[in-house]
């Protein structure tokens, strides 16, 4: 899924918890973490070493690969939310499991192509990938109508648990 698909679902299942927005970051959490080295990676690439203009080009080398399954794995979830509950309470270690899981359920069916090739969910431990049905980006690309659905879908969601 793309990260405002992960944040809407986020708020729309967990918004009546008192953990809610802590839910929320960590659902949008392992996107972030791996968007932002990999766009430093390109504009240094871009502007520093070849000094030119900077494109967003797919830099599908191997630390990106690495960084995009260690933030897309359970193993570091669970890590995170061990790491809230040492430093702050059981509601947030909750919000950060919660949010963490949601976002890995939502990217297994969805991640079969491009860099991803599928979630590996026990990273580093397991290369073992989940065998996604569709990948999201492409499914979008051929037929956009499918994001209206989902967000239908997500308001629908946000009704029957009592918006």
């Amino acid at each position: 899924m793309d990260l405002p698909s992960h944040f809407i679902w986020a708020f729309v299942l967990f918004h009546n918890q008192p953990w809610a927005w802590v839910a929320v970051v960590f659902c949008c959490i392992p996107d972030i973490l791996w968007f932002f080295p990999r766009l430093a990676k390109v504009a240094y690439h871009h502007l520093v070493i070849r000094r030119g203009r900077m494109q967003f080009t797919d830099i599908n080398d191997m630390h990106t690969r690495h960084l995009y399954r260690l933030n897309h794995s359970i193993i570091t979830g669970a890590f995170a939310s061990l790491l809230a509950f040492m430093l702050s309470t059981p509601d947030m270690a909750m919000g950060v499991m919660a949010g963490w899981t949601l976002h890995l359920f939502m990217d297994i069916w969805t991640h079969k192509g491009g860099i991803v090739d599928g979630i590996r969910l026990f990273y580093p431990l397991s290369d073992w990938k989940f065998p996604a049905l569709i990948w999201w980006k492409e499914e979008l690309e051929r037929r956009p109508w499918i994001y209206g659905i989902n967000l239908v879908a997500a308001a629908i969601v946000f009704v029957l648990l009592g918006g």
